[in-house]
């Protein structure tokens, strides 16, 4: 089973391996807080099992945590401007 989200020419794809063991996590930092939620947007309509939808945290960048079919976690973030 897969899902995919695309941007332009970048494509996220989720997709289930049954030989995986263990699950991963992934941390990806986008430029625009503005991409942040559109791609937020995108993974709930294409019902993306969230674990943490998007919100500022105590200690940085807001984002949001997706899991894929296997239990691993997508850690989306977006840094205020001016910072990294």
């Amino acid at each position: 089973m897969c899902a995919q989200v695309s941007r332009g020419a970048t494509q996220i794809l989720l997709w289930t391996e049954a030989t995986i063991a263990t699950p991963g996590r992934v941390y990806i930092s986008l430029e625009f807080a503005d991409e942040l939620q559109a791609l937020c947007d995108e993974f709930v309509s294409k019902e993306a099992r969230m674990v943490s939808p998007p919100a500022p945290r105590l200690w940085g960048p807001s984002g949001f945590v997706v899991e894929d079919l296997d239990g691993n976690q997508l850690y989306f973030v977006s840094h205020p401007a001016g910072e990294t």
